[in-house]
């Protein structure tokens, strides 16, 4: 029997029609979800990725995005000659490099002590109480800071009273001081949630493995090592890979509403000068420039990775 002997059919245009039809008279309702979605998609997604074009332009807002001299890369080339150039980049990829270093490992870490817990409603309310914090809104979560280490917060009377030096714990308008809250708080926002996948990761191992690795006489810490970590790294190749975008990537309303001129030192990065050039200033194709140049470096830092550890056989493509 030949292939073309297996293949069924095409079906003729007005009976794809018909089909077509049926099925929608049949679900109603789930094609006018989709619809919306698709709708906004289109509306708030792929109809602005023209407003990129400004970036190549001298934009005014009465020539519109339509209009407008073109320019080449102007934009960018004003940019790479910004007096603030390296303060931005050193700002946001230490950030992010921080962030990464931290926040990542933090839910492995912490999924492996959950799975190895006895009590199956110990480890369920371990895990209710970590996820909470990723509920909480930035704006609340920089205002827990606030409260607590503000020069009348509860950490910093509470130093005071234990003698520590006052200078020492200027800890929103020290610049040093920046960088530690920030990671330390997206770690503590984050870590919960992260671990909900490499649990599932884990669910998946077979439990015959641990079974023989017991008979064998493996104790839990080498069935962690030898077994629980093998059978979760592909799904930590894939999430590193996503992860490192956010080198070049920050939390830009934490940021904004943690930061301060006083702390402009190490608190000003790339999305919050975008915000003070864009927004603030209106010079919208100077602050269009900057962003697709980062989003750009962003995809790049992804390729990379991702083909370095295609080296070892995994990777998103």
């Amino acid at each position: 029997m030949s292939r073309s002997d297996l293949t069924a059919p095409a079906l003729p245009a007005a009976a794809r029609r018909r089909s077509i039809r049926n099925s929608i008279r049949q679900a109603p309702a789930l094609y006018v979800m989709i619809g919306i979605v698709i709708l906004w998609s289109l509306v708030f997604h792929w109809v602005p990725i023209y407003g990129i074009t400004i970036a190549f332009k001298r934009y005014t807002a009465l020539d519109g995005f339509f209009g407008g001299e073109w320019i080449g890369l102007k934009h960018v080339s004003d940019f790479l000659n910004d007096p603030f150039l390296w303060r931005l980049i050193r700002n946001t990829v230490l950030l992010g490099f921080l962030t990464l270093a931290f926040g990542f490992p933090a839910p492995v870490i912490f999924a492996l002590l959950i799975n190895e817990l006895r009590k199956r409603w110990f480890s369920r309310l371990v895990q209710s109480i970590s996820y909470l914090p990723h509920f909480i809104a930035a704006v609340i979560v920089v205002g827990l800071i606030f409260q607590f280490f503000s020069f009348d917060g509860r950490v910093t009377v509470t130093l005071k009273e234990l003698g520590v030096d006052a200078d020492f714990l200027d800890f929103l308008g020290d610049p040093a001081w920046f960088r530690p809250l920030y990671v330390a708080s997206h770690v503590w926002q984050t870590v919960g949630w992260g671990t909900i996948i490499y649990l599932a990761a884990m669910a998946g191992i077979s439990a015959e493995l641990y079974e023989s690795a017991t008979i064998d006489g493996a104790g839990r810490l080498q069935q962690a090592r030898f077994i629980t970590i093998p059978g979760i790294m592909p799904t930590v190749v894939v999430l590193f890979i996503l992860a490192t975008r956010n080198v070049v990537d920050t939390d830009f309303e934490k940021v904004l509403l943690m930061q301060n001129p006083a702390i402009y030192e190490t608190a000003d990065v790339i999305e919050t000068y975008v915000y003070r050039r864009g927004i603030l200033g209106g010079e919208y194709p100077y602050a269009t420039a900057i962003g697709l140049l980062k989003n750009l470096v962003s995809f790049a830092v992804v390729l990379a990775v991702n083909k370095l550890a295609r080296i070892r056989g995994e990777g998103l493509w």
